[in-house]
């Protein structure tokens, strides 16, 4: 990253996206940014229970008991959300509707509403929104930065 982007990013001047044939103003990530994308992780994640509940259908009684009583025990125990979990939740059509509409929502662009994403961010182009709206907020640059200790 060179210095001139680091210096925008750090100021957090807004970058720009195009859905649709419209420009939005993308708003910097902020701390803020980071809790609504761990909460929608959160509430996306399935319990250890809900993982295995229907492939445990077709198992015989005392094999379904088994499975069933380890997934609880893993559930009662609390579990962390792997990293490849919050990625499979993020890189999905959904995780890229969220991800947008928490840099573009009002005020950064009154009247958008998040239904709006729904026909702007499809099936057929989410993947190519991803480095778009990298490209405009700088999260993967900074948390680069952040893990290289710059």
């Amino acid at each position: 990253m060179d210095s001139a982007t680091a210096n925008d990013l750090a100021a957090g001047a807004p970058g720009v996206l195009t859905l649709g044939g419209t420009e939005y103003l993308v708003a910097p990530a902020t701390d803020k940014t980071g809790i609504l994308v761990r909460n929608y992780i959160k509430q996306k994640l399935r319990t250890p229970i809900q993982a295995v509940a229907d492939s445990i259908k077709d198992l015989p009684a005392k094999l379904r008991a088994e499975v069933l009583k380890a997934a609880v025990a893993q559930q009662a125990g609390g579990s962390e959300v792997t990293e490849e979990a919050a990625r499979d939740i993020l890189l999905s059509v959904d995780g890229c509707r969220f991800l947008a509409w928490v840099h573009l929502k009002p005020p950064t662009n009154p009247g958008l509403d998040r239904k709006q994403l729904d026909t702007l961010i499809t099936d057929d182009n989410y993947l190519d929104v991803f480095p778009e709206l990298d490209r405009a907020t700088g999260m993967i640059a900074l948390a680069k930065d952040a893990d290289a200790g710059n």
